[in-house]
């Protein structure tokens, strides 16, 4: 059957149901979902057979197609069905010489590669945004002239950042990051060489000895993906509340007490910030608190929690290596607390962090951690801190190797856990 064909029973399909409905093209948020397939099949039949179509696979195709345009993704919905795609863009491409916007262009992040995704049927810009006017709608977000920048959570837990043509001159533009039910373990990542067994040996014991850890990585790294890994390793009846913006994290301990940020609604009210989640979370005598990501002013408050009884905590924090990371912290307290001297903030973070874990996504789609890094202390003005860990040689064929250093500090931790220390793993050889 021809594209244009498609097109004219879909338009008119659409048509008919919104008349049927009563809505207008922005509408869908007062859809009936339950009711709404039978609706859609019994008028596609009917438009179908006006255009002689009766083949039950295009029909079939036509009828889904109209759900996912009313309450699905639409033209993204199979981008979102596929579990081979990570992450999906709505990259807008520029403006006609008469002002008009070009069609965007749809792509896609497979395998750790960013593709083209040229089947993806986006019939015009008007319809992205659309679809956007239906996510903020569902979301309780607005993402128009006085809202031009929207964060959202989809009702899979996927993750949305869209922009309105005020900010993005070119047109809408929209990032959807898939939310993954099947989540990699420590052991999937060691199988797939993110990790060597010295390093997943030395992980499980730090994590076991309540070890405070920071999970440093730029965009697409692989953080929570680590973060979600490493607290497997935590006792199963801990009792733990986690902390985050979107909800990501699964933990499968028995006591696990979410906690979830909002952001003001579309009326800039009934804001709750991590910040406010973490003070209100030391209240709740957690055994442990894992923070989806330090970025504003919980990190001192997280620092705190690290110090004040709630040892083997766990967060991420956005770096692009262990020493940028160290630089971030210091700014994010130096901005809560302007009355802190860096020598005071330093001290506190040289008490209260254990281990750094910096992942890195190479070309290629390679994830995994790039170094390992024990802090011991405060010393003649700066954090001490030792490498354990690195990856050595090309994305490709390179290697974990140990540095050779012995964790003082851990050590002395790990063993008074009675969990398991071998100094071999620092000494590298093959395992």
């Amino acid at each position: 059957m021809a594209d244009e064909t498609i097109f004219r029973i879909k338009e008119r399909i659409r048509q008919e149901m919104r008349d049927l409905l009563g809505m207008t093209m922005a509408d869908g948020g007062s859809i009936d979902r339950q009711a709404l397939p039978a609706q859609i099949d019994g008028v596609a039949h009917e438009v179908c057979a006006d255009f002689g179509i009766s083949d039950e696979n295009w029909i079939g195709y036509i009828i889904k197609s109209t759900i996912d345009d009313f309450i699905g993704l639409g033209p993204l919905q199979p981008l979102q069905d596929d579990p081979k795609v990570a992450e999906i863009f709505i990259d807008p491409v520029g403006v006609e010489p008469n002002g008009t916007f070009i069609t965007p262009v749809a792509r896609a992040e497979v395998d750790g590669q960013i593709v083209d995704c040229p089947g993806i049927d986006l019939v015009s810009h008007d319809e992205v945004g659309r679809l956007i006017g239906r996510i903020a709608e569902e979301a309780n977000r607005r993402c128009d002239d006085s809202f031009p920048e929207m964060d959202a959570t989809l009702a899979d837990g996927s993750r949305v950042h869209a922009a309105h043509p005020k900010v993005s001159p070119n047109g809408w533009s929209l990032n959807i990051r898939k939310f993954s039910k099947d989540k990699l373990t420590a052991e999937d990542l060691l199988e797939r060489g993110a990790m060597s067994e010295p390093m997943y040996m030395f992980l499980k014991s730090a994590v076991k000895a309540r070890a405070n850890f920071i999970i440093s990585g730029g965009t697409g790294s692989g953080k929570t993906t680590m973060l979600n890994a490493l607290s497997a390793f935590i006792g199963y009846n801990e009792r733990v509340v986690t902390i985050e913006d979107t909800r990501e994290l699964q933990l499968k301990q028995r006591i696990v007490i979410p906690r979830v940020a909002c952001p003001p609604n579309s009326e800039g009210k009934g804001e709750f910030t991590m910040h406010e989640l973490l003070v209100g979370a030391l209240r709740e005598r957690p055994d442990r608190i894992v923070v989806g990501e330090c970025r504003d002013d919980e990190t001192y408050e997280m620092l705190q929690a690290m110090q004040t009884g709630h040892d083997g905590s766990l967060t991420t924090i956005h770096a692009n290596d262990c020493a940028g990371a160290f630089t971030r912290i210091e700014n994010m307290i130096l901005k809560s607390q302007g009355n802190m001297t860096m020598e005071a903030i330093r001290r506190q973070i040289g008490a209260a962090i254990d281990v750094v874990v910096q992942v890195k996504r190479w070309r290629g789609g390679y994830r995994r951690i790039e170094s390992i890094t024990a802090v011991e202390g405060f010393s003649d003005g700066n954090v001490t801190r030792n490498e354990l860990f690195h990856w050595e040689g090309s994305p490709e064929n390179g290697r974990h190797v140990a540095t050779g250093y012995q964790p003082a500090r851990l050590k002395e931790k790990i063993l008074d856990a009675d969990a398991e220390y071998d100094p071999r793993w620092f000494e590298g050889g093959v395992w």
